[in-house]
């Protein structure tokens, strides 16, 4: 069962993360680990999609243009479920996805797409994805994705042992 170190700190005075983990422990339950899924999304970016246009050379594919804190930037994409105003998670190039893929600048049927909009898969927050992670709203453009989710959001993988 998995535990979310922010929400047990909502019903008690847990301390830190390891010795809420230690205080479980001793109380009959197994942590089997303390974990902080929003750690590995510190160099992601949050991207406001400013504009939605179709690829030159046709297909599936789309350019997506994007508000990022700074100049706009634009990427191929050939995912469908995004729309303007959509936040989504940006990876730049030089930036390395949960599955180990390094994302580097592309030139895709003759327009460059400097780095890609990321998956639930890429971030390593799903299993298997269909389409962009979409963010909350609210988030603001151009900050780290692990500080716009709570880069201290900690989980704790619990293991309920059979006599309780």
């Amino acid at each position: 069962m998995i535990i979310s170190y922010e929400w047990l700190t909502q019903y008690v005075d847990a301390g830190d993360p390891a010795d809420a983990a230690a205080r479980l422990t001793m109380a009959g339950l197994e942590v089997e680990a303390v974990r902080n899924p929003c750690a590995a999304l510190t160099a992601v970016t949050v991207a406001k999609i400013a504009a939605i246009a179709p690829h030159p050379k046709g297909g599936a594919l789309r350019l997506a243009t994007l508000e990022t804190g700074g100049a706009p930037v634009t990427v191929v994409c050939a995912a469908q479920n995004i729309a303007v105003d959509d936040l989504v998670p940006y990876l730049r190039p030089g930036t390395v996805t949960a599955r180990g893929r390094a994302v580097a600048e592309a030139v895709i049927h003759g327009v460059a797409s400097p780095g890609l909009l990321a998956s639930g898969e890429d971030l390593g927050l799903e299993e298997a994805s269909t389409g962009i992670f979409i963010l909350p709203k609210g988030l603001t453009p151009g900050a780290a994705l692990a500080d716009a989710l709570g880069k201290d959001a900690a989980v704790m993988d619990v293991n309920v042992t059979p006599n309780r």
